[in-house]
């Protein structure tokens, strides 16, 4: 930087600090003159400011803040039908709350226990031929084929009773958490199918 430069700017920075930081004289503050002026005349004194002053009293104000916004559900699942059958339960509303294992929709049970009570009736007849052919290939009787063909059919009506009844478990839904109920539950006297919605 050249020396121009820097005294310049020492002189304009000098210049400044005399000008602005310059003390008055205090008995012309007072007065309310400076030096080389003269007080002003009364003639051309300004006219009083008008004030209004009011004691300010301290009071409680409910603040409200208006917000908006748009709720979703933690889980939400369509509850559907495992098994077809007419609704004997009466519905629920939407919007009703309901807790883990509160039934929403009980179908009609129709010939289910009868075809459990055979499913029951298979099986010990099965376990009876099972018992019988596994005595008689002890015996040298009978071939083995035959025990196994038994215990192929014992199985098989095994599986039969467990369908059955499973299936009669399927009679009832129930809700598998807690929570609130999007939708109507099915209206009683509805026909539902495998995979029909019965609640949300």
């Amino acid at each position: 930087m050249k020396l121009t430069h820097l005294l310049t700017a020492f002189a304009v920075v000098a210049a400044l600090f005399w000008w602005v930081g310059a003390p008055l004289d205090a008995q012309q503050i007072a007065q309310g003159t400076l030096s080389g002026d003269a007080a002003p005349e009364e003639d051309d004194a300004l006219p009083p400011v008008q004030v209004i002053a009011f004691r300010s009293e301290a009071k409680s104000v409910e603040g409200a803040v208006v917000l908006r916004g748009r709720t979703e559900a933690h889980r939400e699942v369509d509850l559907r039908a495992e098994t077809a059958g007419l609704v004997v339960s009466q519905p629920r509303r939407a919007g009703a709350r309901v807790t883990e294992g509160d039934l929403l929709c009980r179908l009609d049970p129709g010939e289910r226990q009868a075809k459990l009570a055979e499913a029951r009736a298979k099986l010990a007849e099965a376990q009876a031929e099972n018992d019988a052919a596994e005595a008689l290939v002890e015996r040298g009787i009978t071939s083995a084929n035959t025990a196994i063909s038994r215990r192929a059919a014992l199985q098989a009506a095994q599986m039969g009773v467990r369908s059955a009844e499973l299936d009669l478990k399927r009679l009832e839904i129930r809700a598998p958490f807690s929570g609130v109920l999007e939708t109507d539950a099915a209206e009683i006297g509805s026909l539902l199918r495998v995979g029909d919605s019965c609640a949300r």
